[in-house]
């Protein structure tokens, strides 16, 4: 009898980790199933799709010794709810069984049930690292959640659905756009990092959306904790955090030159908004849906929308200063974003139609918010 006891709540969250990477539908099944191995103090879980690979340990008593494939669903399912101790065993004899037993409840499932280990995905072997890079995990933790809001959906320019990490004067920098807001962070983290393989045109790599999502799921605001960055001679990049190991294809593509819609000219319009000042207001149901639109005048420093529907209008006295006397309007959802993870916010711009400059006093944050037609 090969068995091991862990802590059932510290198992139920390392099973809802690695489920990340599993996908409920594929046509491999081998790709809906999570390998779990368990050795002497310790198991180790991983779920994968092929671009993106979640492997997390949980520590534990007793000396293991079996490697197995589990539909994580099933795990989950028995560990809800649950406290304690949870014990897995896997019995000898001509059919053996796998049994988790927590305080009154048990499932068993028979081994030959279940699909082979020999089935999983060996790609991590095939991996030659390049480069290594330690990243504070607040840093890293604080830039994608700044970012994330301008992350593009749109799968037709597929180089726009993720953030592109990069090299700017030799410190990383993290930037995601949908083409009508953009936010650039700039971090005090050294990393050079070197142009791209098969685009030496551009250094650094575009980090794809579910990976942003889940390294921001592993990380935490100010933590302290750091994060191996490491870098292969492929498509490949891997973050290291104490809890939680994450290897991802990147996006095959190049991120557009941000630098071009990042506003140089003198202001002339702006206005500072508190989050109270957009929360009343509606979100769009398309993006130049006019009607919607947030119109800001800074002549009389009010803020005010037309309801689509219901055929009124919305009108509120801001709480900041403005500058300038043409009115200038914005998507609703986009400032409320804005306002979220910025807090107070000041927009600047040449003119109306031009993009806006948002900041929040913070130079190391640079955000661009494209206006709406007024």
């Amino acid at each position: 009898m090969k068995t091991i006891e862990l802590d059932a709540r510290d198992l139920l969250s390392a099973v809802r980790l690695v489920s990340l990477a599993i996908e409920r539908r594929n046509t491999i099944p081998i790709l809906g199933q999570m390998r779990f191995t368990a050795s002497k103090g310790f198991v180790k879980l991983a779920g994968t799709n092929l671009d993106q690979i979640i492997e997390t340990t949980v520590a534990g008593i007793g000396a293991g010794g079996f490697d197995l494939m589990l539909p994580p669903k099933i795990v989950e399912r028995f560990l809800a709810g649950s406290s304690g101790t949870v014990s897995i065993a896997v019995s000898g004899g001509k059919k053996p069984e796998l049994t988790l037993s927590n305080g009154n409840a048990e499932m068993r499932v028979e081994v030959e049930s279940l699909m082979p280990v020999e089935d999983w995905p060996d790609q991590l072997s095939n991996l030659k690292p390049a480069q290594d890079y330690t990243l504070p995990e607040s840093e890293i933790h604080r830039a994608l959640a700044l970012c994330r809001p301008c992350i593009s959906t749109e799968e037709t320019r597929y180089y726009l659905n993720g953030a592109f990490i990069h090299s700017i004067n030799g410190k990383l920098a993290v930037v995601a756009t949908d083409g009508h807001r953009l936010t650039l962070v700039k971090t005090e983290i050294e990393a050079d990092l070197p142009p791209d393989q098969d685009n030496h045109s551009q250094c650094g790599f575009i980090l794809p959306n579910p990976a942003v999502d889940t390294l921001s799921h592993v990380t935490r605001k100010g933590g302290n904790a750091s994060v191996r960055m490491r870098t292969f001679a492929s498509s490949w990049v891997q973050f290291t955090h104490p809890t939680a190991t994450i290897t991802t294809k990147y996006i095959d593509g190049k991120f557009p030159d941000y630098n071009k819609v990042i506003p140089k000219a003198e202001p002339k319009l702006g206005a500072t908004l508190k989050p109270a000042d957009v929360a009343r207001f509606s979100n769009p149901t398309r993006y130049y849906d006019g009607i919607k639109c947030v119109v800001i005048d800074p002549k009389s420093n009010t803020a005010s929308q037309k309801q689509s529907h219901e055929g009124a209008t919305i009108t509120a006295k801001l709480s900041g200063e403005t500058m300038g006397e043409t009115p200038f309007g914005f998507n609703a959802k986009y400032l409320k974003d804005f306002t979220k993870i910025l807090g107070d916010i000041t927009l600047k711009a040449e003119n109306k139609g031009a993009p806006f400059i948002i900041s929040n006093g913070d130079e190391s944050v640079v955000a661009v918010q494209m206006p709406m037609r007024v």
